[in-house]
């Protein structure tokens, strides 16, 4: 086979031009620091460095979430900090009112210092974080989470629900904390069961939870919400007589629902204690006629509550 003159120069100037292609690509490559220039030179490349960009922008986002999500936490800690102090220092103010010899002028004194720790613990429960939102009203972090009323109550207004935020592919974490959880539903008396002394009582004693006798009875009337009250009445011979009642609701108040028996019944000794429902409650000093007592299997309280309970009794 013979190949003509014209022949050969064509093929080697192909040669060249495809050389020449091939140099240029790679100057570009070079200049660009680039080895893929467009989609149409290398479509499996293309494809994989969208996945690749769209994976780096996933966590990217993700990451500026977990940072989110650290700062909040962090600010809710800050003010919890800030809270304990705070209890700290009316700890304090309660074992300075206990000191009987303590002038009126040193009781008011107490009782401004008290009035200032419960308008600081409102603040720190309306704490906002650093992008505005409020720190513990969950998902209705637009509104301050507490409110007081006219009566001088504080009222929760936020919510329970959980925010969460994505910190990685397929993880969330929760970042919300629930101001109802935490200066709120804290179990009261001792270990939950709270004694209250009827307001018109006219006698000397006072009730306290000694013991807990049947932890299971304990549990069932705390799961259903039931409230027992211990009246005394006139006895023989001068001497008093209690009666036990239980139901749901409190006692004394228009939606009591009492039990069909009575719970425990008797003569009161002056200073035995008296053992029902699985409690065992200590009656110290001396009760009269009439004079009445609510037990709470399930009692709770607030830390708002608890304050002015403190400047209620410094007054």
């Amino acid at each position: 086979m013979q190949i003509s003159t014209n022949e050969f120069l064509l093929g080697s100037l192909g040669d060249l031009s495809a050389q020449e292609s091939n140099l240029n690509q790679l100057n570009t490559e070079i200049a660009t620091g680039q080895t893929m220039l467009d989609a149409a030179s290398n479509p499996a490349g293309a494809g994989e460095a969208l996945g690749l960009a769209s994976g780096i922008n996933r966590l990217t986002y993700d990451a500026g979430n977990a940072h989110a999500a650290t700062q909040q936490l962090q600010s809710g800690l800050g003010v919890l900090q800030q809270v304990s102090t705070l209890l700290d220092q009316l700890r304090q103010t309660a074992v300075q009112g206990a000191n009987t010899g303590n002038t009126t002028a040193t009781r008011q004194a107490l009782v401004s210092t008290a009035q200032s720790g419960l308008q600081q613990l409102v603040q720190l429960a309306n704490s906002q974080g650093t992008d505005g939102r409020y720190i513990f009203a969950c998902s209705n972090s637009n509104t301050a989470p507490f409110t007081t009323l006219p009566n001088g109550q504080i009222a929760f207004t936020g919510d329970g629900a959980t925010n969460l935020l994505e910190v990685a592919p397929s993880l969330t974490v929760p970042v919300s904390i629930s101001g109802g959880s935490i200066f709120e539903n804290i179990p009261a008396g001792n270990n939950g069961v709270a004694v209250t002394a009827a307001a018109a009582n006219s006698g000397t004693a006072y009730a306290v939870v000694q013991g807990v006798a049947d932890p299971s009875q304990l549990t069932a009337e705390e799961l259903a919400g039931t409230q027992l009250a211990i009246a005394f009445s006139a006895g023989a011979g001068g001497g008093l007589d209690y009666t036990v009642t239980s139901g749901i609701g409190s006692p004394g108040s228009a939606g009591f629902s009492a039990s069909a028996a009575t719970v425990a019944s008797g003569s009161f000794t002056a200073g035995s204690d008296l053992q029902f429902g699985g409690l065992d409650i200590a009656i110290t000093g001396s009760p009269a006629a009439g004079d009445q007592f609510v037990v709470q299997p399930a009692a709770t309280s607030s830390l708002f509550q608890t304050v002015q309970g403190l400047i209620s009794a410094l007054g």
